[in-house]
C-alpha cells in the first residue's frame, strides 16, 4: 500500500477517497433542527466548539475541530 495514491505498472497515481451520501432534504432538516452544532449559527464560526464527540466522521459544514474528550482529541 502507498499513501500517495495507487502504484499502476509502476507508475503512481494520486487517488481521491471521498465519503459521500445522497442528499434527503426531510433528514437534514432534522439533522438541522435537532442539533446544536455550531454549523448551524450565523455567522458560522471558522471551527468547531461542539463540546461533545460528533457523530459525523466528516463536517458537512466544513468545520475543524480542535477539542479533546478524555486526552483524545475528536
Amino acid at each position: 500500500p502507498f499513501n500517495k495514491g495507487v502504484l499502476i505498472n509502476d507508475k503512481l497515481y494520486p487517488v481521491t477517497v471521498y465519503n459521500v451520501t445522497r442528499f434527503n432534504p426531510v433528514l437534514w432538516k432534522s439533522l438541522k433542527e435537532n442539533s446544536h452544532c455550531p454549523g448551524n449559527c450565523n455567522p458560522k464560526p471558522e471551527a468547531c466548539s461542539y463540546p461533545f464527540e460528533c457523530l459525523v466522521s466528516v463536517c458537512p459544514f466544513g468545520l475543524t475541530r480542535n477539542i479533546q474528550i478524555d486526552n483524545k482529541k475528536v
